[in-house]
């Protein structure tokens, strides 16, 4: 018997309301490679329509940084104790050898929620 695995999928979908809209950070591509990364879905009600207007050119919360972030996928949002927004993610470590966990700020910006990479935690 023979199968086929899809690893080119979506994981981990989180949805968060901001300002009056709802938003659902997800991870996209393929966790085996640079190309795992972190987009959004908007929509004005929970039960949507949802848009990805905006991210025909590539993911807006979190991609691939050379020597900074490798692959970040499987986010998860929380707010930490200092009331600040933050994601969860994992990546590969900078040899590619393990997926570490990574906490960055989040941050909304009039585009859209971002993460800048270069303040995360790495775990």
């Amino acid at each position: 018997m023979s199968s086929t695995w899809d690893w080119h999928t979506l994981e981990g979908p989180c949805v968060v309301r901001h300002a009056g809209r709802y938003y659902c950070f997800f991870s996209g591509a393929c966790f085996g490679n640079s190309s795992d990364e972190v987009d959004y879905l908007v929509a004005e009600s929970i039960t949507g329509p949802w848009s990805v207007a905006g991210g025909e050119s590539g993911p807006r919360v979190l991609r691939s940084i050379p020597g900074s972030v490798d692959g970040p996928g499987h986010n998860s949002w929380f707010v930490g104790p200092d009331s600040g927004e933050y994601l969860a993610y994992h990546a590969w470590d900078i040899q590619g050898k393990v997926r570490r966990m990574h906490i960055n700020r989040l941050i909304w910006t009039p585009s859209g929620p971002r993460c800048p990479v270069t303040i995360g935690l790495k775990i």
